[in-house]
């Protein structure tokens, strides 16, 4: 999270370069396993996958908490990232298994706002709980919710309805599996949707949660803890947003390029405001 920054910096005692090195290494992992991820949720399912990468982060997490290297906390973001790559394509997996592909849309819409009003209230505690705690307890905190999570998801999350019902697409072998993978690497489509769903996750996950604390404070010339609200009331926005689609959006191409479109230009104008205009006040 942004909010660690400072705090990591000082613990660490290198510069901001290399702390958004150790923040980022998450998202290096993260983006890389999302096609490798999908295939590998078809061939052992949402559950099984879903509970070991939480199991996998949560250590990724204590470990991270503990080390005072920065390569070591760079290696423990990256194994972070690897463990939490699954949770989104399963989402999208278990939600396929079980509605019906006219509901598709809403429940992805309305999941989505749920896991960003999480991020909200998060944001929202950690922001005052760095005034009295160290970000390591915070971490570590993390590390017992994420592996809490994991018992959780194995013992309650079912693949599908029906343990007798069998819909998703499976793989046999592993030939299989990277003829695939190397399939779609080669579609030009693919690549289109990634590199535009990769620039608009970068803007909203990565920069503005990790960096707008940052430009805030020095734009604004308040507290860092203040700044932070900025970064809180981009996931709240996005909670809103993400419950206006998933009722109002049907399954439609033109729709779904309309929307886009029209999102892209709003985020445009309000980050040249963001960043341009000096007189803003906080």
């Amino acid at each position: 999270s942004g909010l660690f920054l400072h705090a990591l910096s000082n613990d660490f005692h290198v510069a901001a370069k290399q702390i958004g090195l150790v923040v980022g290494s998450y998202y290096y992992v993260y983006v890389a396993m999302q096609l490798p991820a999908g295939m590998l949720v078809d061939r052992f399912g949402a559950r099984l996958l879903l509970s070991g990468g939480c199991g996998l982060a949560s250590l990724a997490l204590l470990c991270f908490s503990m080390t005072d290297t920065v390569w070591v906390a760079m290696a423990a973001r990256l194994v972070a990232g690897l463990g939490f790559s699954f949770c989104f394509v399963s989402l999208v997996q278990l939600i396929v298994q079980w509605f019906s592909r006219s509901q598709f849309p809403k429940w992805i819409g309305y999941s989505e706002a749920g896991g960003m009003l999480l991020v909200f209230v998060a944001q929202l505690g950690m922001s005052r709980a760095l005034q009295c705690c160290s970000w390591r307890h915070l971490v570590q905190g993390q590390a017992v919710i994420a592996m809490i999570l994991a018992l959780a998801i194995a013992l309650i999350v079912r693949n599908r309805p029906s343990p007798h019902i069998k819909t998703a697409q499976t793989i046999d072998t592993l030939a299989i599996f990277w003829a695939q993978l190397l399939d779609m690497m080669r579609s030009s489509q693919v690549w289109l949707v990634s590199f535009g769903a990769g620039c608009l996750f970068a803007v909203v996950s990565i920069f503005a949660s990790l960096w707008v604390p940052v430009v805030v404070e020095q734009k604004s010339h308040v507290s860092f803890v203040l700044a932070s609200h900025a970064s809180e009331t981009l996931w709240l926005g996005v909670v809103v947003g993400l419950l206006c689609y998933g009722r109002w959006l049907k399954s439609d191409a033109l729709n779904h390029k309309y929307l886009l479109v029209r999102s892209i230009l709003v985020l445009m104008v309000l980050f040249v405001i963001l960043f341009f205009c000096h007189s803003m006040s906080f």
